[in-house]
């Protein structure tokens, strides 16, 4: 996935989750939700294009959001966060992945 998705993204969850934004009860659409975070993550995308970061990875090996400049600390915190829930997910599902296939094997050798 692209590095600049990610910031959108993680925007996005800040946006749709922030504490008495009640978009849902004053029936915002996503859409409108997206617009605003593709709108305002627009500087931090083009610092990304520039310091050609183009993918995930990229952004991972090179420390995380942290090569964004300190104008934009609040959504480099966002996204790193996002990137650590999706890391942990991931690993979760390969732990269940391979407990699921040491219980395969049992019941193959039984």
């Amino acid at each position: 996935q692209k590095a600049t998705t990610l910031l959108i993204h993680a925007h996005l969850v800040s946006l749709s989750g922030a504490p008495g934004s009640g978009w849902r009860r004053r029936r915002v659409p996503f859409a409108k939700l997206w617009r605003a975070a593709v709108a305002s993550t627009v500087d931090a995308r083009a610092e990304l294009r520039a310091l050609n970061v183009a993918s995930i990875a990229d952004l991972v090996k090179r420390g995380g959001c942290s090569v964004l400049s300190p104008a934009h600390t609040e959504l480099a915190h966002e996204a790193d966060h996002l990137l650590k829930l999706l890391d942990d997910a991931l690993r979760a599902r390969q732990k269940a992945d391979e407990k699921a296939a040491a219980r395969r094997r049992l019941q193959e050798n039984n």
